[in-house]
């Protein structure tokens, strides 16, 4: 059976330990040897033991936990109690919501809007029946027999009429 493994990681530079660090005679290193030379912990760094590693030690790793200059962790990153080398139980993330793909069916529907579930207006109408409504646009034909734009002309056919082409037959 495989070994449990811990990670070891530098308290140094966080603000939760900064008065401990104020408070503490020692010098802070970046990098502490825990054991004589045994491990290296270096700031901005995990280092990865196992339990036997951490029971040979524990007794200045208690001491670093104590001045902020160490953090014992799971490899799932649960803060570990030395005492019992227990992890608080992970916490249980409350259930996402259930976000549905955008569509036009999942609209809400208004006055000129679109979905599924269509109110009735108070005419009694509603958007899926066909309501007749009044023609907005006359088409006006020219001489030529082509309707005509206002405002818009075509460019191509201006340059032809200008010129004298007459029209294919």
């Amino acid at each position: 059976m495989a070994e449990e493994q811990y990670k070891i990681s530098s308290g140094i530079r966080k603000r939760g330990t900064r008065s401990a660090r104020l408070q503490s005679a020692a010098i802070v290193r970046p990098a502490r040897h825990v054991g004589g030379g045994d491990l290296v912990v270096r700031r901005g760094r995990s280092t990865v033991v196992g339990l036997s590693t951490l029971q040979k030690h524990m007794a200045e790793l208690q001491q670093g936990v104590a001045d902020g200059r160490f953090e014992i962790r799971t490899l799932a990153g649960q803060l570990v109690d030395l005492a019992t080398l227990t992890s608080a139980p992970v916490p249980v993330a409350p259930p996402k919501p259930i976000v549905r793909p955008d569509s036009a069916a999942n609209d809400k529907t208004f006055a000129k809007g679109v979905g599924e579930l269509v109110p009735q207006y108070q005419d009694g109408y509603a958007l899926t029946q066909k309501v007749d409504s009044p023609a907005i646009t006359v088409d006006v034909v020219t001489s030529d027999g082509e309707p005509a734009l206002d405002g818009v002309s075509d460019p191509v056919a201006e340059r032809k009429r200008r010129r004298g082409y007459k029209k294919d037959e």
